[in-house]
């Protein structure tokens, strides 16, 4: 908790001129800022422009969140229709340029109803011709990354977009997506894209990959100074079976594959006494009557209608008995030999590497790093089962280290606020630590509580300032401890302590 304060005390103490919102939380990173959006003014559909796409019919409103928000009177962006096409975006006034610096994009999006079956990404267009008018999912874009889920479907999405010599449209896909948060509060998704052909993907400002171009992607956005032999064949020998089938386990004698799951029970076979056999549960209604509009041309021959038999009310049943279904003891399912290591396991077999042509050109020329184009417009198109997908504080900057900064002054704890209030097992942030537990007896307590300190002091930023600070406090209180005790000592005990002596 001390830590925590002068943490907090350190960050609202280092740009005493940046605008604070009413909980003291800073509203911009420390940092040259290209593009910031967080929809408070009530206008901001008059550039944030809907499409008008035939295709696209959901609405759009510009408007508070819902409680529990993450900052009074947050607004946003608000998807209103559920299974309905969504589209809006906008344009730059003057396209956003930087060829040789780190470019940070990030977005909070809230489901402030069920995450079920929807995709929540961001869209990045660079081309020239960019009309938010005409917005939809034929819309050349360049950049799309964010959550997306359709029931077991849950993952990440970072996808890039180019065109090749003829204009035919390359995807660039990221491979080993990430699984995404699934809840009701507010989630911070950043694409970092640095200048050395390398990238970082952060999810609530923790960072859940560092890649490359050349390697991350499922077709390398950048050439790399080696390529995949395409001769290159699998050997015919080659085993990547990392476990097979146990070949020496043996099928049990008693297995049954074919075991139904229930059986009838066998201490019900036979009816409860007063069961009516040959008494149906429903009869046919003597009192009913033909209405008199009944045309049996056009409506068929008439019937009285059913009704339950008197006669079934006091027994326990009446017609066919069918004793109750209990779960089958035998049944085991389809018998499976355990798996075990193989012991013929070569690994992941890859073909094997030869120079890249192309790169030796790239080289030559100096254009073998990923440049981003200059940036046109940003914007969503969506189709989601439900409704009520909210985006705000969309970020445009040059400096990872002060938006990661920032994000951690302001978004975390903001968010942990929203998680406190809504009173719910947030199981997300901290993801990559395994589940810790103190150990048996007062020193597994102990040295418990010694890792949880560590923990916490691993992600204190700037420990030298908040060690010398610790220190200070330290040394004041410590004489001032001292002083106080002497003042307030029994006299009287000191007198009888100096005659005793």
């Amino acid at each position: 908790m001390f830590l925590f304060f002068l943490q907090t005390t350190l960050s609202l103490w280092g740009s005493p001129n940046r605008p604070k919102d009413q909980n003291g939380f800073p509203y911009l990173p420390d940092c040259r800022i290209l593009y910031h959006e967080n929809f408070s003014d009530p206008n901001a559909l008059d550039y944030w422009i809907p499409t008008m796409h035939f295709r696209y019919t959901g609405k759009w409103k510009a408007e508070q969140t819902f409680p529990l928000q993450t900052r009074r009177g947050e607004r946003a962006i608000v998807m209103k229709e559920k299974e309905k096409p969504h589209a809006i975006s906008h344009k730059f006034r003057h396209p956003i340029v930087a060829p040789n610096e780190t470019l940070v994009i990030q977005y909070e999006m809230r489901s402030q109803f069920l995450f079920t079956c929807t995709s929540a990404f961001m869209k990045i267009f660079t081309s020239p011709d960019f009309d938010p008018t005409d917005l939809s999912n034929s819309t050349d874009k360049f950049i799309e990354f964010g959550p997306e889920r359709c029931g077991p479907f849950n993952q990440t999405r970072l996808n890039f977009f180019t065109k090749d010599e003829n204009g035919k449209q390359i995807e660039h896909k990221l491979k080993h997506p990430y699984f995404i948060p699934v809840d009701e509060i507010s989630h911070l998704y950043t694409l970092i894209i640095r200048p050395n052909n390398t990238f970082e993907y952060l999810i609530d400002n923790r960072s859940m990959r560092n890649g490359t171009f050349t390697d991350d992607f499922d077709i390398p956005l950048v050439e790399g100074p080696t390529m995949d032999d395409p001769n290159d064949v699998k050997p015919s020998d080659w085993d990547d079976r990392p476990i097979i089938p146990d070949p020496y386990e043996v099928k049990p004698a008693d297995w049954d594959d074919n075991a139904p799951n229930t059986i009838p029970d066998p201490k019900k076979l036979n009816p409860p006494e007063g069961w009516l056999l040959n008494e149906p549960q429903h009869i046919l209604d003597t009192e009913s009557k033909k209405p008199r509009e009944w045309n049996e041309q056009l409506m068929g021959e008439w019937k009285p209608q059913l009704v339950p038999n008197p006669k079934c009310i006091k027994a326990p049943g009446c017609g066919p008995y069918k004793p109750p279904r209990i779960r089958n003891p035998k049944a085991r399912g389809v018998w499976k030999p355990k798996m075990v290591p193989n012991p013929f396991y070569k690994g992941e077999w890859r073909p094997k590497q030869i120079p890249n042509p192309n790169y030796k050109l790239l080289s030559q020329s100096d254009n073998h790093n990923f440049v981003m184009p200059p940036i046109t417009g940003i914007g969503f198109d969506l189709w989601t089962a439900q409704r009520e997908f909210a985006f705000t504080n969309i970020l445009i900057a040059t400096n990872e280290t002060a938006v990661k900064s920032w994000n951690n002054e302001d978004f975390n704890p903001r968010q942990r606020r929203q998680i406190r209030a809504m009173k719910i097992n947030y199981q997300w942030i901290f993801t990559d630590e395994p589940p810790d537990r103190p150990g048996p007896g007062v020193t597994g307590y102990a040295f418990y509580l010694g890792r949880c300190v560590k923990r916490q002091w691993a992600r204190v930023p700037n420990k030298p300032a908040v060690v010398a600070i610790s220190v200070a406090v330290i040394l004041i209180t410590i004489p001032l401890t001292i002083i106080c005790c002497d003042i307030f000592s029994d006299p009287f005990e000191y007198q009888y302590e100096k005659k005793h002596q």
